[in-house]
């Protein structure tokens, strides 16, 4: 079952470079090689509002609720070609769209993981790369989208480092912009003491750091964000 683009707003096609292809995450394909890549790390989702999955069938669960049954969304392998003929390709991560607005011509990008053994390689560079270049490139290359966003949890610095390697332009820090499980990271402020809302006790919050690319900017950045990918 691909969990993806089924009902995505978008095309999107296989997009590629010489070291790696983005394909439309499919549970039975993929899904033993995620858990099994991510299931000793669960660190590395504490900045996430989900995750980590233990099981096939819990990360099944997570896709058809944040994923499939959503047409702004679509979920991605990251898949490693093979540096020899006949070689295995290779699953090394996701990345996927999220937010996306045909209205309003923008998109965003997210839920990129890249599994433990791969990380410091380059591989979310080249994946975030080929993503914000197929969104802004013009048709029938590209989307054309007038506005491309990446969201980070405002402590993760390596997303927001990563954001900015890939030119995206620092546009500010919402505060409490929305609710984190307890168990996972928050902005810090004490919510024992706030009254439940609607009967709920909520949850502690998250302050989101925004950043962006524009068409306007496109024509300018888009050979710097090409030598980025493939150097």
């Amino acid at each position: 079952m691909s969990a993806s683009k089924a009902s995505f707003c978008f095309p999107v096609p296989i997009l590629e470079n010489s070291r790696l292809k983005l394909v439309p995450f499919d549970l039975e394909t993929h899904g033993g090689a995620y858990i099994d890549g991510f299931k000793d790390e669960p660190q590395l989702f504490k900045y996430m509002p989900s995750g980590p999955c233990t099981s096939v069938e819990e990360l099944g669960r997570f896709l058809d609720r944040q994923i499939s049954s959503r047409d702004d969304r679509c979920w991605l392998a990251i898949i490693l070609k093979p540096n020899v003929p006949d070689g295995d390709e290779v699953l090394v991560g996701t990345i996927g769209y999220l937010n996306a607005d045909p209205a309003n011509c923008k998109i965003e990008i997210g839920y990129i993981n890249v599994l433990p053994q791969f990380q410091g390689k380059g591989i979310g560079k080249i994946a975030t790369g080929l993503l914000i270049i197929y969104a802004m490139d013009a048709s029938p290359a590209g989307l054309g989208l007038r506005r491309c966003v990446w969201q980070a949890h405002a402590a993760n610095e390596a997303s927001r480092s990563l954001a900015l390697k890939m030119l995206f332009t620092y546009e500010g820090t919402q505060r409490f912009e929305r609710l984190m499980p307890d168990h996972k990271e928050g902005n810090g402020y004490d919510t024992s003491n706030m009254p439940d809302i609607f009967g709920r006790k909520l949850t502690q919050s998250r302050d989101t750091a925004v950043f962006g690319h524009y068409c306007d900017e496109w024509a300018e950045k888009r050979p710097m964000l090409m030598n980025i990918i493939d150097s």
